[in-house]
């Protein structure tokens, strides 16, 4: 709380000027005023003028009385390369790299001659990793249509995204309706989740050490939000779930790891510990450091039925 000095009731007067010209007066303003010390107020964000929300929103509802419903396309992506991010990357506005949501968006949003295209999808990898296997579940939503789009023309737009990037491929294109968005939400977290990883061990690998990761089941994890991702995230700890691993030695120092986790398990994490935030982890498991080079995701299911084949088989 800031002192009761000078600054603190200047503070005071500057606000006192300011909330009548916000549409707040009168009583409304002294409350405010009586319930928040300077140092909140400072804190609080810009209050609207309710003559100027009112036409706001009056040009709100204009506008989509004048729109053409929505249209949502639906289907499963696939990413080859590990330098394709899911959203835009913006910097000063202008996209840096290149973006599902561009790349499968932008032909629909053409076709269809909509406003906008947005990609939802039912979770996210990050740019350097692949999503292999049957694909992500995503949905695309266009926004004031001006050409409709048919059910029988869905294989031809499928062809028509896929020979447009071969890094990124489309399947099981087709349309849905708004009710849809559940059913990807749930899979976000509810979905176990195969990955496949290339580590680096400080210690020379035995056998041994093989044979204990591989046994390891339903191993429990306390990870606390990672530091990559800590600008974007709110600071907690999730605990998530390794179901199974199988590694697979590649010499005296690498491994291949295969991981079926809980959904939203930070796997990069839980190979190098993330700086201890992530307990246990791939290094303190085997006594030793521990780092990831290449991450890939191999596929979703809603049971370990539909993803324990993916331990051992081959990738694609």
């Amino acid at each position: 709380m800031l002192p009761n000095t000078f600054l603190n009731n200047f503070l005071y007067q500057v606000i006192i000027k300011m909330l009548p010209s916000s549409g707040i007066e009168g009583n409304e303003s002294e409350s405010i005023i009586a319930t928040n010390t300077a140092e909140e107020m400072v804190k609080i964000p810009d209050i609207p003028n309710p003559s100027q929300s009112k036409t706001i929103s009056q040009k709100n509802t204009q506008n989509n009385e004048n729109s053409n419903p929505k249209i949502y396309l639906a289907g499963n992506y696939l990413k080859y390369s590990r330098q394709i991010s899911q959203s835009p990357w913006l910097v000063d506005e202008t996209a840096k790299i290149e973006s599902l949501e561009e790349i499968i968006g932008h032909p629909l949003k053409e076709i269809s001659q909509s406003a906008s295209a947005i990609l939802h999808a039912s979770g996210r990898e990050d740019v350097d990793v692949r999503m292999l296997g049957c694909g992500r579940p995503f949905i695309i939503e266009l926004k004031d249509p001006k050409v409709p789009v048919s059910s029988e023309n869905m294989e031809n737009l499928q062809s028509h995204i896929n020979s447009i990037n071969k890094d990124v491929q489309v399947k099981n294109l087709r349309i849905v309706d708004k009710k849809y968005f559940e059913e990807i939400r749930l899979g976000e977290e509810g979905k176990l989740k195969a990955y496949s990883a290339i580590c680096w061990l400080s210690k020379p690998l035995t056998q041994a050490d093989i044979s204990y990761i591989n046994s390891i089941e339903n191993l429990v994890l306390d990870q606390k939000t990672p530091i990559r991702v800590l600008h974007r995230r709110a600071i907690k700890v999730r605990y998530k779930s390794i179901i199974k691993m199988h590694m697979t030695l590649i010499n005296r120092h690498f491994a291949e790891l295969r991981v079926i986790s809980s959904g939203g398990t930070y796997i990069k994490e839980f190979v190098h510990g993330d700086f201890g935030r992530t307990v246990p982890s791939l290094g303190t498991l085997l006594n030793c450091k521990a780092d990831i080079l290449q991450l890939d995701v191999l596929g979703l299911g809603w049971n370990i039925g539909e993803v324990e084949d993916l331990l051992i088989s081959e990738i694609e």
